[in-house]
């Protein structure tokens, strides 16, 4: 996605949230098993969501950049600093269609056909998985 795409997908998915105390949860994953290490970032606008994510969503960079549906904010247990959901703004599914064997063609088609109200409203392709919102 480009910076306007991922803005925008952003400002549409959490237009109807309260609270700018909640923060979205970002994480970097490396592309390769045991090619260094996951870190967690947050962001509270979509334009600071989207700030991040451009920033590593290359495929010059050995990490792939996910996020967490559900709106989350800090909870310490234990000494350890957790973010824990507490709004949840849509509905997601992921289908792990490269793994499972799947054709992408056909599952994709086969999501695009799914009754009324379980059509997703965006589908992203992370290139094994189809996450649906």
């Amino acid at each position: 996605m480009t910076g306007n795409h991922t803005r925008s997908f952003f400002e549409k998915l959490y237009q109807n949230c309260s609270s700018s105390t909640k923060t979205v949860e970002i994480r970097r994953l490396p592309n390769e098993y045991g090619k260094g290490y996951p870190s967690i970032d947050s962001g509270k606008s979509a334009t600071e969501i989207a700030e991040i994510i451009e920033a590593f969503d290359n495929k010059t960079k050995p990490f792939g950049v996910f996020f967490g549906v559900a709106l989350r904010r800090k909870s310490f247990v234990d000494e350890d600093v957790n973010f824990v959901p507490v709004e949840v703004p849509a509905l997601w599914a992921d289908v792990d269609a490269v793994n499972l064997g799947y054709d992408m063609a056909q599952t994709l088609l086969a999501i695009r056909m799914a009754p009324g109200l379980l059509q997703p409203t965006a589908i992203v392709n992370s290139g094994n998985l189809l996450h649906q919102h």
